[in-house]
């Protein structure tokens, strides 16, 4: 294609390359780049890639790189063999996926911990601390802007990436023309735009309603956002829509160490089942959302509407508290024993120590039974 088009054939390789972001697209480099030098140190090519060099560098690769990073490095891999025009042949790969365990048993990662959830119980506790609450126009710009994003976040259960910035990340920062008041059939709501979402990247935007709370103004996204436009002089602008009073957009570590710092003023700490102090992440708005549907008895259906899961990928948002296990682990010990029935291919036989459960059916005549079940005899 270069020979006979090279118009075209700059225009598709350009195509190609672009298919994910810059910051993806500059880990892949470092990937790659580290598997290139690998192979010119044995003289060897570099594509189509070979599957015992492969975990060769891998094993090399994890006494440096961390063995939950490697999985960066080794799509970057993929991303230039497909690019040089190769076929990726080592997608489940048996002899690499045994490397990765090995590799995984050999140098054990650290756990990175779970998130506070950043609940609606925890903003009424910790956005009372600011000087100046609830009045807006008595707080300083920094803690406006900290108070309004906080609701606005955990009403619409938005990713940290929707509604902060991050210089790491190559995500369009949430602008002012993106986010609009609406009328809707019960009052109003906060409708944001967020522009190409990460679950959905091929739609140019997602509209996420944050709906209005009349009854408490005070933690309402629809009436704090109108308040912090007037007292901005916000426009129809392409101006970020969190900035804070210098100037600079929110980012998403004003917002991690601003919210802990709070909680510590407070006296809130967050502890998992194990007693091990959790932190502020960038999930924890949503993450807060989804934990205070949960407790408001908010069902599954909705919830996923809410957060715009089409999965029940949104329990992975769903920390459960210290209360949820403790309690758990009491109703197990209260449990009282039930006698089987006989559909569920056990029966309770009485012997010297008490009760014990006896399987009637093996695994293989379990299995035949539901056949039966559903195609009939």
């Amino acid at each position: 294609m270069a020979h006979q088009d090279p118009v075209l054939a700059s225009m598709v390789s350009g195509s190609l390359t672009d298919s994910v972001l810059p910051g993806t697209r500059a880990s892949y480099e470092t990937g790659a780049g580290n598997y290139m030098r690998f192979m010119d140190l044995r003289g060897l090519p570099y594509w189509p890639v070979d599957q015992m060099w492969f975990i060769g560098w891998l094993l090399t690769l994890a006494t440096s790189v961390a063995v939950p990073s490697m999985k960066v490095y080794m799509a970057g891999v993929r991303y230039f063999q497909e690019l040089a025009g190769y076929v990726w042949h080592l997608q489940k790969n048996q002899l690499v996926r045994r490397a990765l365990r090995y590799l995984k048993r050999k140098y054990p990662s650290k756990d990175k911990g779970d998130k506070v959830p950043v609940t609606t119980a925890v903003l009424k506790k910790i956005l009372p601390l600011l000087k100046g609450w609830p009045v807006l126009a008595d707080m300083s710009p920094d803690d406006r802007v900290f108070a309004v994003a906080s609701v606005v976040g955990v009403s619409g259960f938005l990713r940290g990436g929707e509604f902060l910035a991050s210089p790491r990340s190559g995500r369009q920062v949430l602008q002012e023309k993106m986010v609009s008041v609406r009328e809707v059939s019960k009052g109003r709501a906060l409708v944001i735009g967020v522009p190409q979402p990460k679950a959905r990247w091929w739609l140019e935007k997602v509209e996420v309603p944050c709906c209005e709370r009349l009854e408490d103004p005070c933690f309402c996204p629809v009436v704090m956002w109108v308040e912090y436009g007037r007292l901005r002089g916000r426009g129809k602008s392409t101006r970020p829509a969190f900035v804070t009073g210098d100037g600079v957009v929110l980012s998403r570590e004003v917002m991690v160490s601003v919210t802990g710092t709070l909680m510590a003023q407070a006296g809130l700490r967050f502890v998992d089942a194990a007693g091990k102090a959790m932190a502020v992440k960038m999930a924890s708005w949503r993450s807060g959302a989804v934990r205070s549907a949960v407790d408001a008895g908010v069902n599954e259906a909705t919830i996923r509407a809410m957060g715009r899961w089409r999965s029940s990928a949104w329990m992975s948002y769903l920390l459960h508290s210290l209360w949820d296990v403790q309690g758990a682990s009491r109703s197990m010990w209260q449990a009282t024993m039930r006698t089987a029935t006989e559909s569920t291919g056990l029966r309770v036989e009485v012997c010297d120590i008490g009760a014990t459960f006896v399987s009637d059916r093996s695994e293989e005549n379990q299995e035949m039974s539901l056949v039966i079940e559903k195609y009939g005899q």
